[in-house]
């Protein structure tokens, strides 16, 4: 490190950045999210995607009668191709919408992507008006080129693998099949879908060693190849990953024309510095990350590895490069996705050596469909069958045992150690020269480093009310028992793949003990639904015990027989005990008839130790008076009916009492909830109210023998 004086830069800069990137509350948007208005900016770019036109916006002024709100960039989206020109002038009416920060731990957010990538918005159009017809025939060029490949990619190749070569050789991701996104996910290759230092170096490295065969000169073709590579990284969308691998290669054609030796060390910590000058956001995104880990992970470990496995063949090779890269990644992968594809070190060694065949053929095929398809799919078959390998090779991975571990995400404190032991075994690995120990050392503390980074610390009690907006979503944890209650939403499509789940592995719960449905709504239910199509495990499904089993309750109990998960039913009286902690059924009576599925709703009364938290479901006031003599005194309230004012009636709190009462509901929700004559009556008994459409995710735990309340967006 000491030797490489870049890398020592790069890494003073980056300590230097952090804490303005780091710092800064998020700024309050200049309009209401979904106003309507009229921006006017300069095109940027534009893609198809979802049966939907994008435009990119640059140089934006929100046009207000007495003045211009000016704004980085805008999303537009369009029913109707504009035909827009990139640098032409458009002003555009329509709707406006601003990424939503995350609700919960493990929720993707959307604000802090979008703060990084310097996107303030999106808006949906519907009245287009070109202001300035001029353009920049450049980038309109390379545009055009982009739009071409990838209609000839598509006529020359399946529409699957044409959706995979567009994203892998275009950065055109937006009609790539979810399907076969989370396939490569599950098998640890997704990063071939991204223009990355892969693909860079594979056509940079081919143009320049074709221009040299020429017998053009160095210098000449160093400045030609890094030009044209720098057309395709504008051409695909400037990706991180990209821009990162453009620097690096820039400054090994620079050490070939000046006759110098390119060190990969000082080559990443260039790349970094240029970067995080211009944006130090990017700390904080993690393909950043990754990208950077990938190439510091060979620099840094591979010496180490080629010591400790010594076989020289191309096999061991690519198995030490990819532990490398591994070894370094692993802390931001889990920080990002919560689990570990565990024979991703494998499918890699047989996905790497063939990409070079597969950018090439898919290069070719798709130059010459814009020529002739027939020649351009002969040309491009190669990258079909190799893809087909990969689609089988990610769905063989899937069925293996153990093929994704979920882990959870590593606290700070974890990473710091895990990084520091790294750095502990690179000093010692060199200055230990007894040749057994020099081996054996890196092992056993690589071994330590695992288990601090992969291990866990169930709390001793955990509650959380999940902001699933309109909906309810209660986990329930203790000591290994972990039980989800309810888990839908009416406005949150797919609430369970981007809400409960994502909460679930962040959490690094690998299986559900219990999940109960109160009653069989579908904004408590919904993501139940996912999760058992998802195929996570789940031991066994909790269903009131009702007279009234309409279509839906069953439903819900047939899919989950289906799926080989266990079904019971609850009622009255029953109770669920692991340790301290005591969940008991208040309501309803076993066999109760009732026609409004609201009435059937199951109440649970949750005491750990001396602590009492009472769920109530969309209970009203109606079934709280049938249970009123049974209850007693809590500390938490979960307000029933997500706030209605039909629910929470004045006799039901002055015999709960509650301290603190949580509401389940989402922002502007057409039913007006939370109800204010709900707020009011809580608010009379000194009640502390905590709303998850402001607050985000509620957690509730044990702290110092107290309950501790926290919420995830803010601490009242």
């Amino acid at each position: 490190m000491i030797k490489r004086p870049m890398c020592l830069l790069a890494l003073a800069f980056a300590l230097i950045v952090l804490p303005g990137a780091y710092g800064g509350e998020r700024k309050e948007p200049p309009c209401p999210d979904g106003a309507r208005v009229t921006v006017q900016g300069d095109v940027c770019g534009r893609e198809e995607k979802n049966d939907k036109y994008l435009i990119y916006l640059k140089h934006i002024s929100i046009l207000e009668e007495n003045r211009k709100i000016p704004l980085k960039k805008l999303i537009i989206y369009l029913e109707e191709n504009p035909q827009l020109k990139i640098g032409s002038t458009v002003r555009v009416s329509g709707t406006i919408k601003w990424p939503e920060p995350a609700g919960n731990p493990g929720q993707f957010d959307a604000a802090a992507y979008y703060k990084i990538m310097r996107t303030d918005g999106f808006v949906y159009g519907d009245e287009t008006t070109l202001v300035d017809g001029g353009y920049n025939r450049y980038l309109e060029a390379i545009t055009q080129i982009r739009e071409r490949m990838g209609r000839s990619l598509d006529r020359v190749l399946p529409e699957n693998d044409s959706q995979v070569l567009k994203a892998m050789l275009l950065g055109e991701k937006g009609q790539l099949d979810s399907q076969i996104k989370e396939r490569y996910q599950s098998g640890g290759i997704s990063h071939i879908l991204a223009i990355s230092g892969l693909h860079i170096s594979i056509i940079g490295m081919a143009i320049f060693n074709i221009l040299r065969k020429i017998r053009c000169p160095v210098w000449a073709a160093g400045v030609l190849c890094t030009a044209l590579m720098g057309s395709y990284v504008l051409m695909t969308g400037q990706s991180v990953s990209a821009v990162r691998a453009l620097l690096m290669f820039s400054l090994m054609t620079a050490g070939k024309i000046l006759g110098r030796t390119y060190d990969l060390g000082t080559g990443t910590a260039f790349a970094a510095i240029l970067i995080l000058a211009d944006n130090p956001y990017y700390l904080f995104y993690s393909g950043f990350l990754l990208s950077f880990g990938a190439v510091l992970g060979i620099a840094v470990f591979m010496p180490v590895l080629k010591e400790l496995l010594p076989w020289k063949n191309p096999v061991s090779e690519g198995l030490k490069a990819s532990l490398s890269v591994q070894i370094m990644s692993l802390p931001v992968l889990l920080s990002s996705f919560y689990e570990f594809p565990l024979y991703s070190v494998l499918l890699n060694l047989c996905v790497i050596p063939l990409m070079s065949l597969v950018v090439f053929t898919g290069l070719l095929g798709g130059f010459a469909g814009m020529i002739n398809g027939t020649a351009g799919s002969f040309l491009a078959a190669p990258a079909h069958y190799i893809l087909e390998f990969y689609q089988l090779l990610c769905s063989g991975s899937e069925k293996l045992p153990f093929h994704n571990l979920i882990i959870g995400k590593p606290s700070f404190c974890r990473i710091f150690l895990y990084y520091g032991i790294s750095l502990l075994i690179l000093v010692l690995w060199k200055k230990i020269s007894h040749k057994v120990l020099r081996k054996t050392l890196p092992v056993i503390l690589f071994c330590i480093m695992l288990f601090i980074l992969t291990g866990r610390n169930d709390p001793e009690f955990e509650l959380v009310s999940l902001d699933v907006s309109q909906g309810d979503g209660i986990f329930i944890q203790s000591q290994g028992f972990h039980m989800l209650v309810d888990a839908g939403s009416s406005d949150v499509k797919e609430v369970g793949k981007y809400r409960i789940l994502p909460f679930l592995k962040s959490r690094g719960i690998r299986k559900l003990d219990y999940v109960l449905m109160t009653h069989a709504d579908a904004d408590h239910t919904s993501g139940i639904r996912e999760l058992i199509q998802f195929g996570y495990p789940i031991r066994c499904l909790l269903l009131p015990d009702i007279a009234n089993r309409d279509e839906a309750y069953m439903e819900m109990r047939t899919l989950a027989e289906d799926a080989g998960i266990e079904v019971g039913v609850i009622g009255e009286g029953m109770k669920l005990e692991q340790g301290g902690l005591c969940i008991q059924c208040l309501h309803p009576v076993r066999g109760y008839d009732s026609v409004d599925r609201n009435d059937g709703s199951v109440v649970l009364a949750v005491q750990y130790d001396q602590f009492r938290i009472l769920l109530t479901g969309d209970l009203g006031e109606e079934g709280e008076e049938r249970i009123l003599d049974e209850l007693l005194p809590v500390d938490i309230l979960k307000v029933g009916h997500h706030g209605s004012g039909t629910s929470t009636s004045k006799p039901f709190l002055e015999k709960t009492m509650p301290k603190a009462a949580l509401i389940s509901c989402g922002a502007g929700n057409s039913y007006g909830h939370p109800h204010q004559e709900t707020l009011e009556r809580l608010e009379e008994i000194k009640c502390r109210t905590f709303l998850t459409m402001q607050s985000g995710a509620i957690t509730v735990g044990i702290q110092d023998g107290r309950l501790k309340l926290e919420t995830f967006l803010q601490n009242p």
